[in-house]
């Protein structure tokens, strides 16, 4: 005979099992739970808990990382063209368009100027023939979440080039026209 337990005796009622030996017996809800459950509910809860703030941790700093890399690349980027506005005088003074070269000293004190206004680090080197720039940039990015993990700098570099270009396409280093543009004809049926 299975004993019936009432939640207003649950004590008494366990009490009574021990007593008679017949705990073990008993398949009651109230005697069964506490006797088969003891704490792994709570276990469970924690570590979904735990899980969830590892994947929060994660995607958190993981886009706050991408973020930083965009920013690293858009820093780079302006700081090429910055220094490759750095033209020597001399070479415009010329007055041939394939003899204009970037002032290597300027470009890289302008590049720099740039990483610095913008809060990053990093390289201006001007490459050989002083027509091309190229930056490397790194935006500071710190862990917020996954510091915990040990993961302090998700920063990650960019390098962007900056080319000083003279003419227009396929000109082959002559001068760029300076007279008006041509019209673009207007489409058929279309009324100015």
């Amino acid at each position: 005979m299975t004993p019936i337990c009432r939640p207003q005796n649950r004590a008494r009622t366990q009490t009574a099992h021990r007593a008679r030996g017949d705990d073990e017996n008993c398949f009651c809800r109230l005697c069964s739970d506490s006797q088969k459950d003891a704490g792994q509910a709570s276990i469970f809860i924690i570590s979904l808990v735990a899980l969830a703030f590892l994947l929060t941790a994660f995607f958190v700093d993981i886009s706050r990382s991408l973020q930083a890399h965009g920013d690293s690349l858009e820093v780079a980027s302006q700081a090429a063209r910055a220094a490759a506005d750095q033209v020597t005088q001399e070479s415009l003074r010329s007055g041939d368009p394939a003899q204009v070269r970037i002032d290597p000293a300027a470009a890289r004190t302008a590049g720099q100027d740039w990483l610095t206004q913008a809060g990053a680090t990093g390289q201006v080197d001007v490459e050989a023939g002083n027509t091309v720039v190229t930056v490397t940039a790194r935006v500071p990015c710190r862990a917020t979440l996954l510091a915990v993990l040990g993961y302090g700098d998700l920063s990650r570099p960019a390098t962007a080039s900056a080319t000083l270009l003279y003419g227009t396409p396929g000109s082959d280093g002559q001068p760029i026209a300076t007279g008006a543009l041509p019209r673009a004809s207007a489409p058929a049926g279309a009324r100015s």
